[in-house]
C-alpha cells in the first residue's frame, strides 16, 4: 500500500549536535552527519531513534544469506520515497561487523572472541530527522510503522513528532543527565554481550603512565614483540608486519558526551 509519509518541516530547527543531545535518552540511536559541505557529497545529516523492530544476527550464526532477513522486513515495509526531501526518509540502518565476512568466504576461526559483537545489529527506524544543509532546511518524516491501514500509519507517525517536538523543545541536556539516561537505557549491544562482567581479558596489563587504562602488551613485551618482528625480516621469513596493540579503559560518560 502506498501510503504518504508525514513529512513536517522544522523551522526554527536546530543543529545536528544539538538534536543529538536531546535524543541522547532515545532507544537505538543512529546518527550520519556530514562534516564536508560539499554537494554532491556531504549535503546531509540524519538522526533516527526509538526502532520499531530490529534485527540481530548473532555471532556464530553463519548464514550464506545474511541479508536476506533483511530484504524480507523491508519488503514487509514499503515506503513512500518523497522527491525533493533528503534521500534517507526512514528504513534500515545499524552495523555490520567485520567478522560478518565469514557469511561470505571461509576464513579461519578466531582463537578467542572476548567482546562477541553481533555480526549485524538492523534497526528498523520509522521516523527520521533529516538536514539539507545546502538549502539551510530540516524536517521530520514519519511512516508510522508497523501499522498498517492510512489512517493508523498517520496517527502514529503523528504521535511521534509530538513526543519528538517536546524532546527538541526542552533545555540542553547537561552532561550528568546525559549519563543516567544512558546508564538506565535499553542494555547495548557492550552490556548484552557480557563486556561490562569482564571488560579486561587479553588487554589486562596497566599503562603506568595513564590510570584506568590497560593494555595486551606490557612495555617490553612490546619491545620484545618489534624486535621480534625485526628479526624475522632480516632472516628473509617475512617482509612487514602489522603489529597491534589494545588499550581498553572503561567509559564512564555516554558516547554523545566524550
Amino acid at each position: 500500500m502506498d501510503v504518504q509519509p508525514v513529512v513536517i518541516e522544522i523551522s526554527p530547527f536546530p543543529s545536528v549536535p544539538e538534536a543529538l543531545s536531546r535524543l541522547a535518552g532515545c532507544r537505538n540511536v543512529v546518527l550520519f552527519e556530514s562534516s564536508l559541505i560539499r554537494p554532491p557529497l556531504g549535503r546531509y545529516s540524519f538522526l533516527a531513534a526509538n526502532p520499531f523492530e530490529v534485527l540481530r544476527i548473532p555471532v556464530g550464526e553463519i548464514s550464506p544469506k545474511p541479508f536476506a532477513r533483511i530484504s524480507a522486513l523491508l519488503q514487509k515495509y514499503p515506503a513512500k520515497t518523497i522527491s525533493g526531501l533528503p534521500p534517507f526518509q526512514g528504513g534500515a540502518a545499524g552495523l555490520l561487523s567485520y567478522e560478518l565476512g565469514r557469511c561470505f568466504e571461509v576464513l579461519p576461526v578466531p582463537q578467542r572472541d572476548e567482546f562477541q559483537i553481533p555480526l549485524a545489529v538492523i534497526g528498523f527506524y520509522r521516523w527520521v530527522l533529516a538536514w539539507d544543509h545546502v538549502l539551510n532546511r530540516c524536517w521530520f518524516i514519519g511512516h508510522g510503522f508497523p501499522a498498517e491501514s492510512p489512517s493508523s500509519r498517520r496517527s502514529v507517525a503523528e504521535q511521534d513528532w509530538q513526543e519528538i517536538r517536546t524532546l527538541l523543545q526542552r533545555d540542553e541536556i547537561s552532561l550528568d543527565e546525559q549519563a543516567s539516561a544512558w546508564s538506565a537505557g535499553t542494555p547495548s549491544i557492550h552490556r548484552s554481550s557480557g563486556m561490562d562482567r569482564k571488560l579486561h581479558t587479553t588487554a589486562d596489563k596497566p599503562v603506568s603512565l595513564f590510570p584506568g587504562l590497560r593494555s595486551n602488551f606490557t612495555r617490553q613485551e612490546y619491545l620484545e614483540a618489534v624486535q621480534n618482528v625485526i628479526d624475522k625480516i632480516v632472516a628473509g621469513d617475512i617482509f612487514q608486519t602489522n603489529l597491534s596493540q589494545r588499550f581498553t579503559s572503561p567509559a564512564s560518560r555516554p558516547p554523545v558526551a566524550q
